[in-house]
């Protein structure tokens, strides 16, 4: 008798089946999350956190993501950027595309955008990536990977962001922010945008971690930029991990030590000492 069905190969198919179950329930008890609705993140980027029902992540060639279904866009993207990969890069510019991970009425379109109050903002900026070539290059024009931005913000402030964190080995995590007149997050929609009912955000948040996985020699920066008619990033918009959690839901960092979460989340860095490292 072969052991293709035997006895003994369904107990070792249950045995698996258990063990599985059991590291689920060991993730879940050590994040605290056991009753809410879990969205990960690990594109390099130290850990993200996100707990929201209709939330997905998933992984592209250059970047990593959770997308909320309900606002229609992402929450948080990461980029690992590499200076000696960018210096030979070739840019190739798409038309903003669908994305088959979501479903069409679960993104933005081109119409969306017909009335020019708001313009397309990239989260994930393109830079080079090791794998994936063509593909790769395409995936950063998925509408799953935008938001709606003031044009001169877009046009200035946003394009300054992109341009110094290029220039730097580093790990990027942007995203928007939704905050209402009393600057606190809220769960409903303050503005949305064209048919599709896009969430308008009130502002985005940079994060950029340096010093890849030497822990002693890690630095971060943080950035709450308005998405209003600016067009200069000012030393008020410096600011902590930890502000950008309590305005996000987001957890950054989580596969570092509880001590340097403590240490690194609390610092507020001057975002010209980055630009002019």
């Amino acid at each position: 008798m072969g052991l293709k069905n035997s006895p003994i190969t369904g107990k070792i198919k249950v045995l698996k089946l258990v063990i599985s179950v059991i590291a689920i329930l060991m993730l879940i008890s050590c994040t605290g999350l056991s009753k809410k609705w879990l969205s990960t993140a690990s594109h390099g980027n130290y850990g993200i956190i996100f707990h929201e029902e209709n939330s997905l992540n998933s992984l592209r060639w250059g970047y990593g993501i959770i997308y909320s279904k309900e606002k229609k866009q992402p929450l948080v993207v990461n980029i690992i950027n590499n200076v000696e990969l960018y210096k030979s890069f070739s840019h190739t510019a798409f038309s903003y595309m669908h994305d088959a991970n979501f479903k069409s009425d679960e993104q933005a379109n081109n119409l969306d955008y017909k009335s020019g109050d708001y313009v397309i903002g990239q989260m994930a900026f393109s830079h080079p990536t090791y794998e994936g070539g063509y593909e790769a290059k395409k995936e950063f024009y998925y509408f799953s990977n935008t938001c709606p931005q003031n044009k001169n913000f877009n046009k200035y402030v946003w394009k300054q962001v992109e341009t110094e964190v290029l220039k730097k080995d580093c790990t990027v995590l942007t995203g928007p922010v939704f905050l209402d007149s009393n600057n606190e997050r809220t769960k409903k929609p303050v503005a949305v945008l064209g048919k599709s009912k896009i969430w308008i955000p009130s502002h985005f948040f940079v994060i950029v971690i340096t010093g890849g996985n030497n822990w002693d020699n890690i630095k971060t920066w943080a950035l709450l930029l308005p998405n209003t008619d600016i067009d200069t990033i000012s030393p008020d918009y410096s600011t902590t991990i930890e502000d950008i959690e309590n305005k996000t839901g987001l957890t950054f960092l989580y596969y570092l030590s509880e001590d340097l979460q403590k240490k690194l989340k609390p610092i507020k860095n001057d975002w010209k000492i980055f630009v002019n490292n």
